[in-house]
């Protein structure tokens, strides 16, 4: 049974996507679709994600674009011990994520709104103490990662990409981390208690 605002008319029951699948790396949503050669160019610092912790390992991941021209990639994992720069091409910074953990099998587990600002992780990149270096089959590379990823600022978000296993409400974009977020939302007042 969906409510209505009275204001506006809108449904108020919140639309919830379940992504499940045993094996992460496999199962996941994108936008744009990987298919795609577009980008979603949104040029927004923050990034914002609204989920529900399922008990399992998952994991989510920015594409991002430096003014400079640098390209790169920021995954947040549940199972990630440690930070770590993944040399490749493009470089990879892989952080750890935690979440609220689960309070009982008869208890709902709340939801968990993420916010990061995507402009304080990209000196990160060039960090010389997380740099990890990639095993090839035929050689190990020795690449500093200055070498692919020039010194830059945020330029725009490429691509958002959600893997197994989670519930995810919202994901969006802000110039900061109060601006445009649930406070200012209508949507989110109505249900944010559930």
């Amino acid at each position: 049974m969906s409510r209505q605002n009275p204001r506006e008319g809108y449904p108020t029951m919140p639309r919830v996507l379940h992504i499940q699948s045993p094996i992460i790396r496999t199962t996941f949503i994108r936008c744009p679709p990987t298919s795609s050669d577009l980008e979603l160019g949104i040029k927004l610092p923050w990034i914002h994600l609204q989920v529900r912790n399922m008990g399992r390992e998952w994991s989510f991941e920015v594409g991002v674009r430096t003014v400079s021209g640098g390209v790169g990639k920021i995954r947040c994992s549940t199972f990630q011990e440690s930070n770590v720069v993944h040399t490749t091409s493009p470089p990879v910074l892989h952080l750890p994520l935690r979440l609220p953990s689960l309070q009982s099998s008869t208890t709902k587990t709340p939801w968990s709104t993420i916010a990061i600002d995507i402009r304080t992780l990209l000196p990160l990149f060039a960090s010389t103490h997380l740099q990890h270096c990639v095993r090839n089959e035929t050689f190990e590379t020795h690449r500093t990662i200055s070498s692919i990823w020039p010194s830059s600022k945020f330029e725009s978000v490429a691509y958002m990409k959600v893997y197994a296993t989670c519930r995810l409400r919202r994901i969006w974009f802000s110039k900061d981390v109060e601006t445009d977020g649930p406070h200012n939302a209508w949507e989110f007042g109505l249900y944010g208690s559930q």
